[in-house]
């Protein structure tokens, strides 16, 4: 009984260590899948914000032509025409500068989610690696405890033996036949 409970202590701490590293594996790639779809996000961000950047623009040269023909000018022509090229120049820049800010925030989003699964695959390597290797130490330390404390781990029984190092060296004293004798 008591070595089918050593075993059974053994195996749940390895399955504890690879249980821990694979709900660190499961929260990375979760992580991960946050991250992928906050970088589509933030595209779609700014493929928004730079539509909403352009009507504006373009309602703002409108008004900018509107006020040129209520002026008496004629409408887009002369320095007219350069005050509107010069709107749709900077809503260009505008469009562009929205555009990159929103590529590089899914660039950082991708790049966290490629360490979220990095760190995803080291948390299942660490939980198999670390079941495996407490399951040898302590079927090591186990083997050598049956020498250690004089347990019969040759057999079933689990008894102390009279030979063992758990009685210590008597030196000249037969302990194993009663009476106890000198040894000459």
């Amino acid at each position: 009984m008591a070595s089918s409970m050593g075993a059974i202590g053994m195996g749940a701490q390895a399955l504890g260590t690879f249980a821990q590293g694979y709900a660190g594996y499961r929260a990375g790639l979760f992580n991960a899948r946050v991250a992928d779809a906050n970088a589509k996000a933030s595209l779609m961000d700014g493929a928004t914000a730079s539509a909403a950047s352009d009507a504006k623009y373009r309602a703002a040269i409108g008004e900018q032509l509107a006020a040129q023909g209520a002026g008496g000018f004629q409408m887009g022509t002369g320095s007219n025409l350069d005050a509107v090229m010069a709107s749709r120049v900077n809503q260009t820049y505008a469009a562009m500068s929205i555009q990159r800010q929103a590529a590089a925030r899914a660039v950082g989003f991708e790049n966290q989610s490629a360490m979220s699964r990095f760190s995803a695959r080291q948390s299942l390597f660490q939980g198999i690696s670390g079941a495996a290797s407490g399951l040898m130490k302590n079927m090591g330390d186990y083997a050598l405890s049956g020498q250690q404390y004089g347990y019969d781990t040759s057999g079933q029984s689990g008894a102390l033996t009279p030979s063992s190092p758990a009685f210590g060296d008597y030196g000249r004293y037969d302990v194993t036949n009663p009476p106890y004798v000198i040894n000459n």
